[in-house]
């Protein structure tokens, strides 16, 4: 059988962007070009950095971001919300 979810994403890695998210004040995940993993609350006034490994591919990205915005119980729409509301106040 196939597994669902990618050998890359590691439990681990999943946990250490949420000590991040948390210690940065973030609420969830995002993905933005290069592929790359930035975090996004209400609060920020646009992206903050996160440190990972270098990704694959946007997909792999995205699939972690989804991982770490599931853990902390945030949804796509929300996550749209945020970044639409830090792309309104550029």
């Amino acid at each position: 059988m196939t597994p669902l979810v990618s050998p890359y994403v590691r439990p681990e890695l999943i946990f250490e962007i949420d000590e991040q998210l948390s210690a940065l004040g973030c609420s969830a995940v995002h993905v933005v070009v290069g592929p790359a993993l930035v975090g996004i609350s209400w609060e920020q006034p646009g992206p903050v950095k996160i440190e990972h490994p270098e990704l694959d591919s946007y997909l792999h990205a995205e699939m972690i971001a989804k991982r770490v915005n599931a853990l902390v119980g945030i949804g796509d729409n929300q996550r749209s919300q945020m970044v639409a509301a830090w792309e309104d106040q550029e």
